[in-house]
C-alpha cells in the first residue's frame, strides 16, 4: 500500500514536472510579437489595477493607461487585441481575472457585430492562448471555441511551433515586460482619406444591438462580474462610420452602437457611445486617426483623457498618485512620455478636456434661470503659439433662436481688434455663420440654428499670440436678454 502511494506521488511530481516544462518551453518557442498586447498583465503585482479596458484594436490604439494615469491616478491595463470578438473578451477577461480583482472592467461593443466567433481573424484566438500559461481558462476556451481536431495543437503550443527553433533569437529567452500597462498600442500616421461624417441622433437603432453569438457572451460577461462585484461599463469609442468602411456600412453601424444605450439600461449598466461626445473629447479624425477606427498618438491622448474623466466621475475610484507602492507607475509614465517626445508627439495637458471648452459646465459655467451659460468673470483665455479654437457650447435645438452677449471684451496680449466667434457645422468641418466682437465694448448676436440636422458648435476663434479676458459671457436661448 505504501508502495503505491509512492508511485501515485511520483506521478504526480512528473505529470507536474512536465507541465511546467511544456510552459517555459513553449513561452521560448511562440511568437511574441504582440504578447505585451495580450497578457502583459501578468506581469505586474496581482490586484494592482482598478480598471481593465477590453476591445478589438480600436481600444487598443484610443485607451491609454498611461495617459489616464498621469491625469487621475486611476491605475489600469488595457487587454485588448486586434481582432478580438466578443467571445474571445469574455475568455480574455476570465483569464485576467485569474491574478487582478479591479474595481471596473470597460468592454467595448465595437465588434458585437460580428457573426463569426473568432471575427474573421482565427489567428488572434492563435495569439492570445500562445501567451496565455496554462491553466483551466485556458482549456475551457479551448474546448468551448474550437472543433475537437484542432484541440492538440492549441492544447500544447508546442506541437504548433516545434519547427521555429531555426528562428530563435535571444530576445526569444528575455522576458519583455510591457511598463506602459499596454499603452503602447498608439500609431502615428494620420489619415489621408477624406473627412466625411455624418453623426446618426440617438434614437435611431436597429432591433438588434449585434449578433447572436456576440450577445450570448456579453451576456456571460455581465453576470461573470456581476458574480465577482465588478462594475461594466459599455463603450463605443470614436470611428469615422460613415458609408462604406472594412466592417460594412458605417450607418448601420452607428445604428447597433446607439442600440446598445437600451441594452445597458436593461442591465443596469453605463454605456459611453463616443460618437456622440466628439466635440466634448477634441476629435479631429484628419488629424488624430490613422484610418477610420485607429487612433493616432494625439487622438489615443483625447479620447484616454475623456474617457478617464467618465471614470472619475462615475466610479468611486481611488487617485493613488502619491502612494508610495504606485510609485513605479510614475516612472512608467515617464518612459511613455519620453517615447512620444522621441517620436515628435505634442503631449497634451492633463486638463485638455476642460480646455476643450472654456466654458465648462463643471467648473466655469453655472446654470441660472433660463440662461443657457454664464460665465465666471472674467473668462480668461491665455495666449497661444497658434490659432486656438475655444468651444463654448454645443446642444442646441435645430431651428431655435440663440443670443450670445458679452459685457465686455478687453486685449490682455497681441495685437487686433476684435475676436471672430463662429457656429461651426462639426460634421461637415465649415463655419455656418459667423460674427465679430470689437475688444472694449459690449457685444450680442442673435442667431438661429439651421434645421439639417447636422451638429453645431459656438466658438470664439483666438487668434494666435493673442489673450484675452471676457466679462459677463452669457447665451441664451431667444431673441431677447429680457
Amino acid at each position: 500500500m505504501k508502495k503505491m502511494v509512492v508511485d501515485v506521488l511520483k506521478c504526480i511530481v512528473f505529470f507536474l514536472v512536465l507541465i511546467i516544462l511544456l510552459n517555459i518551453t513553449t513561452q521560448i518557442f511562440v511568437d511574441k510579437r504582440a504578447r505585451n498586447e495580450i497578457i502583459g498583465y501578468q506581469d505586474i503585482a496581482k490586484n494592482s489595477v482598478d480598471v481593465l479596458f477590453l476591445g478589438s484594436s480600436k481600444v487598443v490604439t484610443a485607451c491609454s493607461p498611461m495617459v489616464i494615469w498621469d491625469a487621475y491616478g486611476i491605475t489600469s491595463y488595457n487587454i485588448a487585441m486586434g481582432g478580438q470578438s466578443i467571445p474571445i473578451n469574455y475568455y480574455n477577461l476570465k483569464s485576467a481575472f485569474l491574478t487582478q480583482n479591479p474595481e471596473v472592467v470597460v468592454l467595448d461593443v465595437g465588434y458585437a457585430f460580428q457573426k463569426d466567433v473568432f471575427a474573421g481573424q482565427p489567428a488572434r484566438f492563435r495569439q492570445w492562448l500562445d501567451f496565455s500559461p496554462f491553466s483551466i481558462v485556458k482549456v475551457m476556451a479551448i474546448l468551448d471555441l474550437l472543433p475537437k481536431e484542432e484541440w492538440p495543437d492549441h492544447l500544447i503550443s508546442l506541437l504548433y511551433f516545434h519547427n521555429r527553433w531555426k528562428e530563435l533569437s535571444k530576445a526569444d529567452f528575455e522576458k519583455n515586460i510591457d511598463f506602459t500597462y499596454g499603452a503602447g498600442g498608439g500609431v502615428q500616421k494620420t489619415s489621408d482619406q477624406p473627412i466625411r461624417l455624418t453623426i446618426l441622433p440617438d434614437d435611431e437603432i436597429t432591433d438588434s444591438c449585434g449578433s447572436d453569438i456576440s450577445m450570448q457572451y456579453m451576456g456571460k460577461i455581465i453576470d461573470m462580474c456581476a458574480e465577482k462585484g465588478v462594475k461594466l461599463l459599455l463603450l463605443n469609442v470614436p470611428s469615422r462610420a460613415t458609408g462604406q468602411t472594412n466592417h460594412g456600412n458605417g450607418e448601420m453601424l452607428q445604428r447597433q452602437w446607439n442600440a446598445f444605450a437600451d441594452y445597458a439600461k436593461e442591465n443596469n449598466l453605463l454605456y459611453l457611445n463616443c460618437l456622440h461626445h466628439l466635440d466634448e473629447i477634441g476629435i479631429d479624425f484628419s488629424t488624430d486617426y490613422a484610418d477610420w477606427s485607429h487612433a493616432n498618438l494625439i487622438g489615443q491622448q483625447k479620447v484616454s483623457l475623456f474617457i478617464g474623466q467618465y471614470l472619475k466621475n462615475n466610479y468611486n475610484l481611488t487617485d493613488h498618485r502619491g502612494e508610495a507602492k504606485y510609485s513605479l507607475w510614475n516612472d512608467s509614465y515617464l518612459i511613455y512620455s519620453e517615447q512620444l517626445t522621441s517620436l515628435g508627439i505634442n503631449i497634451l495637458p492633463k486638463n485638455y478636456t476642460n480646455e476643450l471648452s472654456s466654458l465648462n459646465q463643471k467648473e466655469s459655467v453655472q446654470i441660472r434661470d433660463n440662461n443657457l451659460l454664464k460665465a465666471d468673470n472674467p473668462l480668461t483665455l491665455t495666449s497661444n503659439d497658434s490659432i486656438h479654437y475655444n468651444k463654448l457650447y454645443w446642444s442646441f435645438e435645430a431651428g431655435s433662436t440663440y443670443i450670445l452677449s458679452v459685457d465686455n471684451m478687453t486685449l490682455t496680449e497681441g495685437v487686433g481688434d476684435y475676436m471672430r466667434i463662429l457656429l461651426y457645422d462639426y460634421a461637415h468641418k465649415k463655419v455656418a455663420f459667423e460674427t465679430k466682437f470689437n475688444f472694449n465694448s459690449s457685444s450680442e448676436w442673435v442667431f438661429t440654428v439651421p434645421t439639417d440636422g447636422n451638429r453645431y458648435t459656438l466658438v470664439f476663434r483666438q487668434a494666435a499670440g493673442m489673450g484675452v479676458d471676457i466679462f459677463g459671457a452669457e447665451l441664451l436661448k431667444g431673441t431677447s436678454k429680457n
